[in-house]
């Protein structure tokens, strides 16, 4: 349940939720169609939707929030723009050497996903992959990762800039594939995450 699949458990949470609601509507169910006596005003239709959503804000939300706050010292969040805070500066030879340290890289995932990024290290993943065996990469490989990361609406899509985006739309139409096809996207993501993630892996060393 723990890792980068489910940094915060919040899968977890959503089945204990799923659990305490589930019965909720069951038990609503059977009070309405219990033809002997009228439903109790306590039980009435707008105080278990009320209670329904507020078990599913606190499971599914609070909680994860909390420890998303607890996780993460105030003093390791990235600093305001146009500041730059030496605390938190590394260098982005660092950074790349990270990246290549499969222990280093899967706590960057992790913490990617405590703070819902979990599509930016993944890509920076499957840009890895596609690196090592780029003497067989083929045009399939190349419309995976566009579906998957850079076609608005896909179901990782990765923030970046409407240039890179069209850049990487454009040579994808032309039929062109490799690593190169994402490099404009590449540089933006490994930016974001040495900006926002990395500082934090770096002072939990």
């Amino acid at each position: 349940m723990e890792g980068p699949g489910d940094a915060f458990g919040i899968r977890k949470d959503l089945r204990i939720s799923s659990l305490i609601i589930i019965p909720l509507y069951l038990f609503y169910l059977a009070l309405s169609f219990w033809k002997s006596r009228t439903m109790p005003y306590s039980l009435s239709t707008s105080l278990f939707l009320a209670l329904i959503a507020l078990v599913s804000h606190v499971f599914a939300i609070l909680i994860p929030a909390i420890r998303s706050y607890r996780a993460t010292p105030s003093s390791t969040w990235p600093c305001p723009a146009g500041v730059r805070s030496t605390a938190t500066f590394t260098s982005k030879t660092d950074f790349h050497t990270a990246l290549l340290r499969p222990e280093r890289f899967l706590e960057l995932k992790r913490i990617a996903a405590i703070h819902f990024s979990a599509e930016t290290t993944a890509f920076l993943d499957d840009l890895q992959d596609l690196e090592r065996d780029y003497t067989r990469t083929t045009p399939d490989q190349s419309m995976y990762i566009f579906r998957q990361y850079i076609m608005p609406g896909s179901i990782m899509e990765i923030k970046i800039s409407d240039r890179a985006r069209e850049e990487t739309s454009h040579m994808i139409s032309m039929g062109l594939c490799g690593i190169s096809v994402f490099g404009e996207a590449r540089v933006e993501i490994e930016e974001l995450v040495c900006l926002n993630f990395y500082p934090k892996l770096h002072s939990s060393v």
